[in-house]
């Protein structure tokens, strides 16, 4: 008798492990995050001035659809002008292979006149995935100006 309890409590062991297990499964895990814009990307900005930082991008991709997907993460910024570096979150959206992100410091400059956005925030626009590489152009929002230009970001 002892032998056919320590069997079925195996038995129902071995089942509930099996169930547990297929449970985890099927229960929904949401939109996978391993597009091809995930990852750590580095690179240069350079403005129509002259001027060249690096940015680094640390980036999760989620499908939406067959045609986008949708792109947060962090960032951070490097110039010889520290006052032109910083850091912050990264929202966007990646549409048939193009991608536009917005680029919101967590600190905002503060401005002696209201502005529409963040005042050092940068808007990454027509973005390309091309092999490793990222490109496109940016546009950051200062208190008195816009500054523009291109960014080129790789993938190691």
């Amino acid at each position: 008798m002892n032998g056919r309890r320590f069997g079925l409590g195996l038995t129902l062991i071995a089942c509930a492990t099996v169930l547990a297990s297929c449970g985890e499964r099927a229960s929904p895990t949401g939109p996978s995050s391993d597009g091809p814009w995930t990852g750590v990307w580095q690179g240069t900005l350079s403005d129509t001035g002259g001027t060249t930082g690096t940015l680094r991008l640390t980036l999760e991709e989620r499908a939406v659809d067959a045609r986008g997907s949708l792109v947060s993460g962090a960032w951070t910024t490097s110039f010889a002008d520290a006052s032109r570096s910083g850091a912050g979150t990264v929202a966007g959206t990646v549409t048939e292979g193009v991608g536009t992100l917005l680029l919101t410091p967590a600190t905002a400059a503060a401005c002696s006149q209201p502005i529409p956005g963040a005042a050092g925030s940068y808007s990454l626009s027509r973005l390309t995935l091309g092999g490793r590489t990222l490109q496109g152009a940016f546009a950051q929002l200062l208190c008195t100006n816009t500054i523009t230009g291109t960014v080129t970001l790789t993938r190691p």
